[in-house]
Order: structure tokens, then C-alpha cells, then sequence
């Protein structure tokens, strides 16, 4: 098994479902997905991964 982790620092899900985005949405219609995580803003990597 393969697994790719796509991690997009600042980016609400909300932000993402407007955007145009055919890969991330051909990625998230054939793979699992949240939209319910949450960002920090100001966008810190750190504590966003945790």
C-alpha cells in the first residue's frame, strides 16, 4: 500500500472547495479526505501538523 499526504499550509476547506483544483479533486474523489480540519492563522507549519 501506498499513501500520499497532502498538507497545504493556511487553506480552509472552504477556500479549497471554491478553488479550481482537478488534481486535489480527483484526489479526494478517490481517496479518503476531511473537510473538517482546521487551520491557525497566521499559517505556522509546526503547529499546524500537530
Amino acid at each position: 500500500m501506498k499513501t500520499i499526504l497532502v498538507i497545504i499550509d493556511g487553506c480552509r476547506s472552504d477556500g479549497l472547495e471554491q478553488a479550481k483544483t482537478p488534481n486535489i479533486d480527483h484526489m479526494i474523489e478517490n481517496g479518503a479526505h476531511t473537510m473538517n480540519a482546521r487551520t491557525v492563522t497566521p499559517s505556522i507549519t509546526l503547529p499546524a501538523h500537530f
